[in-house]
């Protein structure tokens, strides 16, 4: 969270662009942190030892595709892709994200809190056979 929000150093980002960045949810680490402590608030029983406690994820494409591309075009593709992920995760369980456009290629990161029937269930969503993220990106 703390390179998400730039609450640290980013040598990678430039300060001057930082303006252009989008938060999505949670205005600050410490309200997404908030946000995942109340859905985890949610889980019945007690919580494995080796649980998966969130999965984030990371949305670019090649930097040529960006090339030309308005700031709306942008946006579009980014909301299209927050969208395709809360369904994939129910909308309950997107903790935060944004875009960062203050580093070299933009992109999307997004959190979400594994839940799946009141239980941590990682592998629901990404596990269950070796092939299962690479037919998530076919799918996206």
């Amino acid at each position: 969270m703390a390179h998400a929000y730039r609450d640290q150093t980013t040598p990678n980002a430039d300060p001057a662009r930082l303006a252009h960045n989008q938060m999505v949810g949670a205005k600050t680490a410490a309200d997404a942190l908030a946000r995942y402590e109340e859905r985890l608030g949610t889980v019945k029983g007690n919580i494995r030892k080796n649980a998966v406690y969130a999965v984030e994820y990371l949305v670019t494409a090649s930097p040529e595709w960006f090339d030309g591309r308005s700031m709306q075009e942008q946006t579009e593709y980014f909301n299209e892709a927050l969208k395709w992920l809360k369904a994939q995760y129910g909308a309950e369980n997107f903790i935060a994200g944004g875009v960062h456009r203050d580093e070299k290629t933009p992109h999307l990161y997004a959190y979400f809190i594994p839940l799946k029937d009141q239980k941590l269930n990682a592998k629901h969503y990404v596990g269950g056979h070796r092939d299962r993220l690479a037919q998530m990106q076919t799918d996206f």
